[in-house]
This record gives structure tokens, sequence and C-alpha cells, in this order.
């Protein structure tokens, strides 16, 4: 059995999914760099981590309710860009 086969048959990506997969990454992390302000990247960031939005917030020193903002910006701003 070919090596891709077992790849694949082991639940694995295909050299074209990985490739794709990639570009996506690539393409978030520059939209991530390039469209949010510094706040919106960090608060996106903790909360990809897990983090809850209050702890976000006391963890930057800001009002629960701006963290809060913050991420629903950097969600919207990513969502506009990528559809």
């Amino acid at each position: 059995e070919p090596f891709i086969n077992s790849l694949v048959a082991e639940g694995q990506r295909t050299p074209e999914e990985h490739v794709i997969e990639q570009e996506a990454f690539l393409r978030l992390s520059s939209l991530i760099e390039t469209e949010l302000t510094a706040l919106e990247r960090e608060v996106l960031h903790l909360n990809l981590t897990g983090m809850p939005t209050a702890q976000i917030a006391k963890t930057l020193g800001r009002e629960e309710k701006s963290a809060d903002n913050a991420l629903q910006r950097a969600k919207g701003k990513l969502k506009k860009r990528l559809s």
C-alpha cells in the first residue's frame, strides 16, 4: 500500500488538504495582524485559549464590556474579510 494511502487511511490529511489548510492559516494570520488593533488581537488570542471574557478583562486591566466589545469587533472584522 502506498505511503500516501496509509496516511489517508489513518485519518491524516492528503498533501493537497495540508496545503489548503496551510494557506487558510496563513491568510487568517495575516488578517489578524493587518486588520485588528493590538487590543483586538490580544483579546482574540486570550479568548482562543479558552479564557472567559471576565478574566480577559481583568488580565488586561479593562472593563468586561470593553473586552467583549473588542472581541466582537475582532470576530466581525475577520468574518467580513473571510466571507
